[in-house]
């Protein structure tokens, strides 16, 4: 999974379910279980413990030495895969937003032009909050934030993440009213993508979630469907 660039990530993911945390479990049992060649698998088996200690101790105990102690190899293999921490931890952040993406492009977006617009933008609507709630979203969106907010390549892939995400919601939204100017209809679409993916803030698994904010998937759900079928 070392593609420039945001590429869907199909091959392993296909064949488990939708959520991330089945994926990488999935990517974790093919590493140790598929004969592959040993370099390979050492990567891998690097790129699984980092993602460990991500998810439970978080970003500080990503250490050379952590990393190969957990994955059970010299810590000059590490080094040797990985040069710095950085290119360890913006390696795992690629394959979580192609996950991210395979996910929703599967879940949502593939049905464009095969399905009514309302209907793949319920799916989305889903599809995004799913994801929301998911543990392992939730923590490695806050565990690497401040980290990635620093990092250039990174930014550049949040940057086509929008790109791409607020692209198809305007699509989507253009198909329902046919009259509203494009601008107009990315701007909206922009309104979705911040609505959705700061909805973790407060519905994520690793949150408290206090009785006041109990049916707020519903009012975001009222938000996303008023914001989708607003006037042109």
């Amino acid at each position: 999974m070392e593609a420039a660039g945001l590429d869907i990530a199909r091959d392993a993911e296909k064949e488990c379910s939708h959520s991330l945390s089945g994926a990488l479990l999935a990517r974790r049992s093919a590493a140790r279980e598929v004969k592959y060649p040993k370099s390979k698998l050492r990567r891998e088996l690097i790129l699984d413990a980092a993602q460990e200690l991500l998810l439970e101790e978080g970003y500080a105990a990503i250490t050379v030495k952590n990393v190969a102690k957990r994955a059970e190899i010299a810590p000059s293999h590490v080094h040797y895969y990985f040069p710095t921490l950085d290119d360890l931890v913006l390696e795992l952040h690629k394959i979580y937003l192609d996950m991210y993406m395979s996910t929703i492009e599967e879940g949502a977006f593939q049905y464009i032009g095969e399905e009514p617009p309302e209907k793949v933008l319920d799916r989305l609507f889903d599809t995004h909050m799913n994801l929301v709630k998911e543990h392992l979203h939730d923590v490695i969106i806050w565990e690497t934030q401040a980290w990635g907010a620093r990092n250039p390549v990174v930014k550049e892939y949040h940057e086509a993440w929008v790109e791409w995400y607020t692209t198809n919601v305007a699509k989507l939204i253009r198909q329902i009213n046919p009259d509203m100017p494009r601008n107009r209809s990315h701007r909206i679409a922009a309104i979705v993508s911040v609505v959705m993916d700061n909805s973790q803030r407060f519905l994520g698994a690793s949150k408290p979630h206090p009785t006041k904010y109990r049916g707020l998937e519903k009012e975001i759900k009222a938000l996303f469907e008023a914001a989708i079928h607003s006037e042109s």
